[in-house]
């Protein structure tokens, strides 16, 4: 089971679009960088 919570993991990339906060710009340097899934909760974290 634990791979196939991986494989939904895919999905919240597209989330990341949804965000109003973000511009184009910074969805491309947020898209260049490793640690997608960091930034991901740091964004979380900011909307909250």
């Amino acid at each position: 089971m634990s791979g196939h919570k991986n494989r939904k993991r895919k999905p919240q990339s597209l989330n990341f679009l949804n965000f109003p906060p973000l511009s184009s710009c910074d969805f491309s340097f947020i898209y260049g960088r490793k640690g997608k899934n960091k930034i991901f909760l740091l964004i979380a974290n900011i909307r909250e």
